[in-house]
C-alpha cells in the first residue's frame, strides 16, 4: 500500500542511494537507482491507487522502524485519507493547529483536491474511531518544489466542521518558536508509517512513536543531503526512523508540553537504514503560516 516519490541524484552529494518522499498510496515498489536522471514535475507522480493493501499482518512484531505503539491518542495528529474503491486510505499526517487548520507537507497534496481528501482526528487506529472532517480549502507554500530540490515543504489546510476542542483527545500543538533547534536534541516522530524499511508489509492500523535526536545541518550534509536553513535533520539508530505514511507528519520537542518544530518531509529509499530523516522547519516558517490561517483561504 506504499507510494511515494522516487527522486534524482541532484539533491545529494552522493549518487549512491535514491530518495523517498513519505507517503503511502496505492501498491507500489521501491525503486533503487545508480544512474539518477532528473524527474520532471510530470514523472513525479502519485503511483497507482489500484490494489491497496493497508493491513499488517496480525502476528507482526514490527515497529516504524524501530519505534513502539503508542499507548495514548496524540490529541494534535491527524490521519489525512483518501477514499478509493469503497474504502479510505490513509496516505499522510499532519497536525492541528488551529480550530480549523491542520499543518502538513505541501508533497502530500500534490495532484489533489480539497473535496477528495478527509482529516480524521482523535484516534489511536487511522482506520477505526475518531472524528472525521472535509477539507474545505487547501494552500501549499507558494515557494514549494520538488523538481530538483526540495524546498518549502509545508501546507495548511482548513477543515470543516471546526475541531471539537472540548474534547480531551482532540487540541492543537503549539509551534515551536524562531530559536533553531540545534543538534542532538531529543525529539518525537508519531505516525502510522510503513513499519519496515522497503514499506512491503502496509501501514500499522495503531500509531507508532519513535524517539531519536537531531543532528545538524552540516553534519546531515555530510552524510549526503542537499538541506537548507529551512530544514533540519534528524538520526537513530539503523532501523529506526521515518517511512512511507509518515509525510507531513509531527516532530515534536517537549519542555513539559510538545512543541512543533518539524514536518516529515523526506528520506532514503530505504527507509532508516543509517540514513537521516530530513524535516520541514517550522520556526523557519512561521509568518507564513500565520498570514494564512488570519486570511480566508484560499
Amino acid at each position: 500500500p506504499n507510494i511515494g516519490y522516487l527522486l534524482t541524484s541532484s539533491m545529494f552529494k552522493l549518487t549512491a542511494f535514491s530518495i523517498l518522499i513519505f507517503i503511502a498510496l496505492g501498491n507500489a515498489t521501491f525503486i533503487e537507482k545508480s544512474n539518477f536522471t532528473k524527474l520532471t514535475s510530470k514523472e513525479i507522480d502519485i503511483w497507482d491507487l489500484g490494489n491497496q493493501t493497508d493491513e499488517l499482518a496480525a502476528d507482526s512484531v514490527n515497529r516504524i522502524n524501530g519505534g513502539r505503539p503508542v499507548e495514548q491518542i496524540v490529541p494534535y495528529q491527524v490521519s489525512l485519507q483518501v477514499h478509493r474503491r469503497g474504502r479510505y486510505h490513509h496516505f499522510c499526517s499532519g497536525s492541528i493547529i488551529s480550530p480549523q487548520h491542520v499543518l502538513t507537507a505541501a508533497h502530500c497534496l500534490t495532484k489533489m483536491n480539497p473535496n477528495e481528501i478527509s482529516v480524521v482526528v482523535g484516534t489511536l487506529t487511522w482506520r477505526n474511531g475518531g472524528d472525521r472532517h472535509g477539507v474545505v480549502a487547501m494552500r501549499s507554500h507558494p515557494g514549494f518544489s520538488s523538481s530538483s530540490l526540495i524546498i518549502n515543504d509545508i501546507a495548511v489546510l482548513k477543515v470543516t466542521p471546526s475541531f471539537n476542542l472540548a474534547r480531551t483527545s482532540i487540541s492543537t500543538i503549539s509551534l515551536g518558536n524562531r530559536a533553531r533547534v540545534g543538534d542532538k536534541v531529543p525529539v518525537r516522530l508519531t505516525g502510522w508509517g510503513s513499519l519496515t524499511p522497503t514499506g512491503s508489509t502496509g501501514l500499522p492500523e495503531r500509531l507508532q512513536v519513535l524517539d531519536y535526536h537531531t543532528i545538524s545541518n552540516q553534519e546531515c550534509a555530510q552524510r549526503g543531503f542537499r538541506i537548507t536553513a529551512n530544514e533540519l535533520c534528524a538520526l537513530g539508530e539503523r532501523g529506526r526512523g521515518a517511512c512511507v505514511g509518515d509525510s507531513g507528519g509531527p516532530l515534536t520537542i517537549s519542555n513539559g508540553t510538545p512543541q512543533l518544530v518539524g514536518i516529515v518531509s523526506y528520506g532514503t529509499a530505504t527507509c532508516a537504514l543509517g540514513r537521516p530523516d530530513v524535516y520541514t522547519r517550522v520556526s523557519s516558517f512561521l509568518p507564513y503560516i500565520n498570514r494564512v490561517i488570519s486570511s480566508e483561504i484560499p
